[in-house]
């Protein structure tokens, strides 16, 4: 299970305020960043995922939302958020990937159900929660 929290940033903009789910949530217009912890695995790993659109020096803001996730480990894990209609697509690394998460979002909006997926098999079913 992942916990998280999200710490709005009035600089960026993002495709749609249902893609980060939280206790302070993140509007249209925000960057966001969590916290995050996993006790399922044998060793914690704890860290902080940045959540926005890049913007690289002296070029314009780009179309995709994307995340860098800086684990306790050492990793640095990005992704790229995709959502079409009430179905959120998070691709491991670039769009197309084989590891991805697939969701649907709830009627209310108030939570997202789905499962990641790993190339060669594996993955884990995945719901996420407004709070």
């Amino acid at each position: 299970m992942w916990s998280g929290i999200l710490l709005p940033d009035e600089e960026w903009s993002l495709i749609d305020p249902r893609l980060l789910l939280g206790e302070r949530g993140c509007s249209a217009g925000s960057s966001c960043s969590s916290t995050s912890s996993s006790p399922s695995s044998a060793q914690p790993v704890t860290g902080l995922e940045v959540i926005g659109n890049l913007r690289p020096f002296g070029e314009p803001v780009g179309a995709d939302v994307v995340s860098r996730f800086y684990d306790s480990t050492g990793n640095t894990l990005d992704y790229v958020y995709e959502l079409s209609g009430d179905k959120l697509t998070i691709w491991g690394g670039a769009k197309g990937s084989p590891a991805y998460y697939e969701g649907v979002f709830s009627a209310d909006g108030a939570t997202v159900d789905g499962a990641w997926v790993y190339p060669g098999g594996g993955g884990y079913p995945s719901t996420m929660t407004r709070i």
